[in-house]
């Protein structure tokens, strides 16, 4: 077998609950990317195995259609001798993923198999594993913290005392968790206080029973010292930069404080825990679509969100606040922060990777909020707040933008109505809220959710989909797609060469300049084709159907409608259901560039004229006389018809010079009659 590319072009296949697939890795560094396609709510566990004498060790992750990141495993249990990987994912939308069968580390190459099996959705919720089932019970009134000075002992180990800058950072640490729930905390001199805090440099580095390269440790509330946190001041992280909102070091203080209000890792410490779905391993392995990583919770020790590339560092890309899985479980133990944010707030997404950079979960508490960036990058904004189960989205939405390890998730129960990005190729996302969201420059794709939304596309090539609620899309300059779903909307394509389509609804269209291709959905829609040589199609409903300039193509499709060709040579068809053609100028059919109607159905569909004055010299507003004579009779105001090769040719005479001012051709139709007319 050919080697396989490790992108979207790949034609490799796995089918779930179907032969197992077999192919090579031809070095440690090769990469295969195999395509499985899922239904709407479908879960699948795929392994990973290597096949031979010596087997690889298996590394594998899962994108999405559009190549974003989904999850990833290292190995499928923690007695570091089964070197398969297994990754659970599903539950959504379904549809397209890509399966990336690697080696760990880049280490090892051969040969392997991947197997794909249907499983049930998990049970519970994350929640149920970080609950250690214990809380503080001192929490109602503030929690007294200690600085353990340089000499002073806590739980067997020495602390080396505190600077300034070290206690005034983890003080900022302690203000992420008081921001999400009703916790206060406050510095104190007690030296029995409620938490005592020692800061090593020397003995966890140094210990002889595992404790090298341990960062720190907080019991939970029902241990005994449940009081002590012991961090360690020569461990990753802990610098000026590291303990910065985003770096290790605050990363680590937040964790560690967590434990000591109750909360669990989502892996498991001993065979008692419990773990995430999927979760086997402490280190590389995210489980059940990606939830074990520090973008959900900063309880993992997967620091940040995988699918954000390039180099990590330990001065930015950690979580900088309690993520939305973890502020979920702080306010069922002890009640939420009902004041934070409550203001009308913009959060600003990074453009570079450098210290105070990294990910935080929005707790926002009223206003008008936005989600904003103002750079180049392509970035992602999701509105949509975390489901809190197993799902996609279970511990939130990723929005960041692209190469930035940092970012934002919307914490469960927080509307963010807004989002805004720069002039690169973003994606939009609103929630079940009333959203303006913002593409500007760029080739953006825009989803609005429920909601009655504002969606302007900006400058670009831009897709947009208004989903359900009554909303306002504006596709702005470039040829935009638009799809503005269910329910009532507005819809201006601007400029370009726009294709506008709706599914349902009373919906009002307009084309504007450009050659449009404009398609109604089931309701009664009105559709303005604007300048340039438009295709509008009514589809169902009674439309209102305007051409407007240049030579249009309209099909009304079924129910009574109302089409209006306007300037240019328009070709016209009513559709099922009686039409009614309205004309409002004679330069809206001039005779020697006369519009086609195709399907005119005498008795049944009319012309609709009223709108022209039959005769120009007189006062007032004259109506147009049919000569059923079939030859004019130098009378101004003057309607005949001839037929041709079976067609039916309309001649209206304005001036009474015997000329035809204005044609209408009806195309295989004959027998036209006064009665066929509007006057």
């Amino acid at each position: 077998m050919a080697d396989l590319p490790n992108n979207s072009s790949t034609t490799a296949t796995l089918t779930v609950d179907g032969p197992e697939f077999t192919s090579t890795l031809s070095s440690g560094a090769d990469r295969d990317w195999v395509r499985i396609d899922l239904d709407p709510g479908e879960w699948v566990a795929v392994t990973q195995r290597g096949t031979g004498a010596t087997p690889l060790d298996a590394y594998m992750s899962v994108y999405d259609a559009d190549g974003n990141f989904v999850t990833t495993d290292d190995e499928s249990d923690a007695s570091n001798t089964d070197f398969n990987a297994t990754v659970i994912f599903g539950g959504g939308a379904g549809g397209t993923f890509y399966v990336e069968a690697g080696s760990y580390f880049n280490g090892s190459s051969g040969s392997y198999t991947l197997e794909a099996v249907s499983v049930p959705e998990p049970s519970g919720t994350p929640l149920d594993v970080l609950d250690s089932g214990s809380l503080r019970t001192d929490a109602a009134s503030p929690i007294t913290v200690y600085f353990v000075p340089d000499g002073q002992t806590r739980d067997g180990v020495t602390s080396e005392g505190w600077s300034e800058s070290e206690r005034a950072q983890f003080m900022a640490a302690l203000g992420a968790v008081e921001a999400v729930a009703n916790i206060t905390f406050e510095e104190s001199s007690n030296a029995n206080a409620d938490f005592q805090l020692v800061l090593d440099t020397n003995e966890l580095v140094n210990d002889p029973n595992g404790g090298e390269g341990l960062l720190g440790y907080f019991f939970l509330p029902f241990r005994d010292f449940s009081s002590v946190g012991v961090f360690n001041g020569a461990g990753f992280g802990w610098t000026p930069e590291g303990l910065q909102a985003g770096g290790l070091g605050y990363s680590t203080i937040i964790h560690e404080v967590l434990h000591g209000l109750g909360l669990e890792h989502p892996h498991a410490d001993t065979p008692a825990d419990s773990a995430f779905p999927g979760v086997d391993v402490s280190f590389y392995d995210f489980g059940v679509n990606g939830l074990g990583q520090g973008v959900n919770t900063i309880m993992s020790y997967n620091s940040g969100w995988g699918g954000a590339p390039g180099a990590t560092n330990f001065n930015y890309g950690d979580s900088a606040t309690p993520m939305a899985l973890d502020i979920a479980m702080l306010q069922q133990l002890y009640g939420a922060n009902t004041t934070h944010n409550n203001g009308n707030n913009t959060y600003a997404l990074d453009s570079s990777n450098s210290a105070g950079t990294g990910w935080m979960s929005i707790w926002d508490t009223g206003g008008i909020d936005t989600i904003a960036y103002s750079g180049s990058r392509d970035t992602i904004i999701d509105l949509r707040p975390a489901t809190l189960d197993y799902g996609p989205g279970g511990g939130g939405f990723i929005s960041n933008a692209s190469g930035i390890q940092g970012g934002f998730t919307i914490a469960n129960g927080v509307m963010i109505e807004n989002a805004t990005s720069g002039s690169g190729d973003d994606t939009l996302v609103g929630n079940d809220g009333n959203n303006v969201l913002t593409g500007n420059g760029g080739n953006d794709l825009l989803i609005g959710g429920a909601g009655r939304d504002t969606l302007n596309g900006g400058a670009g090539t831009d897709e947009i989909n208004g989903d359900a609620g009554n909303d306002n899309i504006s596709g702005g300059t470039g040829n935009d797609t638009v799809d503005a779903g269910g329910n009532n909307d507005l819809v201006d394509g601007n400029s370009g060469n726009d294709t506008i389509s709706s599914s349902s609804g009373t919906n009002t269209i307009y084309g504007s300049s450009g050659n449009d291709q404009i398609t109604g959905g089931t309701g009664a829609d009105t559709i303005y084709g604007g300048s340039g040589n438009d295709v509008i199609a009514g589809g169902g409903g009674n439309d209102a159907l305007f051409g407007g300039r240049g030579n249009d193509e309209i099909d009304g499709g079924s129910g009574t409608d109302e089409i209006t060709g306007g300037l240019g040579q328009d070709l016209m068809r009513g559709g099922s259901g009686a039409d009614t053609f309205i004309f409002n100028a004679i330069s809206d059919s001039w005779n020697n560039n006369r519009d086609n109607i195709t399907d005119f159905e005498t008795g049944t569909d009319d012309i609709d004229l009223r709108m022209i004055d039959a005769d120009l010299s007189l006062g007032g507003d004259q109506a147009f006389t049919f000569n059923a004579g079939g030859a004019p009779t130098n009378s101004a105001g003057e309607i005949w018809a001839t037929v041709s090769g079976g067609d039916t040719i309309i001649f209206v005479d304005q001036d009474g010079d015997g000329n035809a001012d204005m044609g209408i051709t009806l195309a295989g139709t004959t027998g036209v009659t006064a009665g066929d007319f509007i006057l």
